[in-house]
């Protein structure tokens, strides 16, 4: 029995896939990736690079937000 089917959190998504799922394009993941912004990774050997299925849920349910006054307190003044 494939483990990943009969628990999703711990599927392990190509990179390709990852980005379907986020719906961007995967230079946009490899720039998150370079700048820590997007959601943790795993190197499997040097340039081979993949996704945890529930590490991808944690990082867009970090960036959950109700409104965001967050962004307009942190705005400069004009």
């Amino acid at each position: 029995m494939d483990h990943a089917t009969t628990n999703p959190q711990n599927a392990v998504l190509t990179e390709t896939e990852a980005a379907a799922l986020l719906q961007v394009t995967r230079f946009a993941l490899r720039k998150w990736r370079r700048s820590g912004l997007g959601p943790r990774f795993v190197r499997c050997g040097g340039r081979l690079v993949r996704y945890v299925q529930a590490d991808i849920d944690s990082w867009l349910s970090q960036r959950k937000f109700n409104s965001n006054a967050h962004e307009l307190s942190a705005a400069p003044p004009k």
